[in-house]
């Protein structure tokens, strides 16, 4: 595939990210809560502090004083932090900036990642797209930390990827790079999440075991000797606070991914209200989008490839990792027991069911993409039962709970809403797009399914 196309292709999915966070990427919304609330002041303290001539190694105005550069949220060993603190400095402007960047680095490094298993743009589009938009980045949008690690996350992949193949100083240099990058602006659960996801990536390819773990140990050493620095300042600050010690067992509870929320693969409009979750709505959105998802099941179907199944089984690994049912080990496991919010995990079980996603619609539409009309047509069976249960389950919408017209915006409105209104929309939504995709399937049009992809996200990420 040209080069052309491929920049054609990724600035088509820039496109739709960013209009898809359109109240974000305009400027027109504050992200709420932890973005301005703790992580906003000191970075932009560290930004005042050296445009005033002060090498930012000491904070006195938080906690009666600390030395930020053993602080674990504000990436203080990150180049870009450095970038954005010494040439425009942090304002609410240049923050919310560079957390676009990152969506957009997660759309590109997914795009990117995509081709390791499909030539096919219109899927690798697709997946990078899905990805950038899935629950994990829009129920997790205020912790930047989160979504910077997120969006780092699959270039990492890519270039180890390329080292375990290719090898070459280069390959090295980028694979030791990205993940630096990573270790330095990551929640510290996710560098633990990460070297765990790696090992099976490392065991995902066919190079020469000597020639494997020797080209892995190279950029083992390189990366831990670039986050030395990191690596002492955390050692410094660490035995001074409770992130040295066991995470007690009611925080894990309330961090961890629960079942209820394996709903939200269906329909991300089922996380906005309601306490039957039993965590923080922040953990509970888990949509990837009904096609990946379908993806997911067809795997383990006769005549599709190895890797698929291998990334399937991978993805539900880690989805059990991050949820209530993995909790009992977390206590007892290290270094598990030193991450507060297992739910963060969650995110490698969508990246690896994201690469799935990948790895079957390229077979499905090389060989019979009629193949995936029949799972399309179980899914809109299942929602047409979900939305008949919710129906006659739901209570009634006291005139109370609606908003009143041009006060409020869509996202505002449905919180307002029955749980059970949210899911019989959510299912009618579903009906929807599912039945569009079937046409398209059957028209044998990657493009018109692309749109209606494209469509999906758009709109499931503005209603959450």
């Amino acid at each position: 595939m040209p080069l052309k196309s491929e920049k054609q292709s990724l600035f088509v999915c820039f496109l739709i990210v960013l209009a898809a966070y359109w109240p974000v990427t305009s400027f027109q919304f504050a992200i709420k809560n932890d973005f301005f609330r703790s992580y906003f002041p000191l970075k932009q303290f560290m930004g005042t502090a050296l445009k005033n001539g002060i090498f930012p190694l000491w904070n006195p105005y938080l906690n009666y004083g600390f030395p930020i550069f053993g602080d674990m949220s504000l990436a203080w060993w990150n180049p870009g932090t450095w970038l954005v603190a010494f040439f425009p400095g942090y304002t609410v402007w240049t923050f919310t900036l560079e957390q676009i960047i990152y969506l957009m680095l997660a759309t590109m490094g997914m795009h990117k990642l995509a081709g390791r298993w499909t030539g096919d743009m219109h899927i690798r589009s697709m997946a990078a797209v899905a990805y950038a938009c899935c629950g994990y980045f829009t129920g997790q949008l205020q912790h930047f930390n989160w979504i910077a690690a997120a969006g780092t996350m699959p270039l990492v992949l890519l270039f180890l990827l390329r080292l375990m193949e290719e090898g070459g100083l280069r390959n090295l240099a980028a694979t030791a790079f990205s993940a630096t990058w990573f270790v330095t602006i990551a929640h510290p659960g996710l560098i633990i999440g990460l070297a765990l996801f790696l090992i099976f990536t490392l065991a995902s390819t066919h190079t020469p075991p000597e020639r494997k773990w020797s080209r892995a140990l190279s950029a083992l050493l390189l990366t831990v000797l670039c986050c030395g620095g990191m690596m002492y300042g955390y050692a410094e600050v660490l035995p001074y606070t409770n992130r040295s010690s066991n995470v007690s067992a009611s925080i894990l509870r309330e961090g961890s991914t629960t079942l209820p929320s394996w709903f939200s693969f269906a329909m991300p409009l089922s996380v906005m209200k309601g306490g039957w979750h039993l965590n923080d709505i922040s953990l509970r959105n888990c949509y990837i989008g009904i096609l990946p998802l379908l993806a997911v099941f067809s795997a383990f179907r006769r005549g599709m490839p190895k890797q698929a199944r291998y990334w399937a089984i991978v993805g539900l690994l880690f989805l059990i990792i991050s949820s209530d049912l993995f909790l009992p080990a977390f206590r007892i496991l290290p270094p598990f027991h030193y991450i507060r919010l297992s739910g963060e995990l969650r995110i490698f079980a969508l990246l690896a069911f994201i690469i799935v996603f990948s790895i079957v619609m390229d077979a499905f539409w090389k060989h019979s993409p009629e193949r995936l009309v029949s799972p399309l047509k179980l899914f809109r069976i299942c929602m047409i039962l979900i939305s008949l249960a919710a129906f006659f389950l739901l209570p009634g919408i006291p005139e109370a709970s609606w908003p009143m017209p041009g006060r409020v915006g869509i996202r505002e409105t449905l919180s307002r809403l029955d749980p059970w209104f949210l899911i019989l929309t959510g299912t009618v939504i579903q009906l929807i797009f599912s039945t569009a995709l079937i046409n398209a399937i059957r028209k044998k049009s990657p493009a018109f399914i692309k749109g209606i992809v494209f469509a999906e996200f758009i709109l499931a990420t503005s209603m959450t």
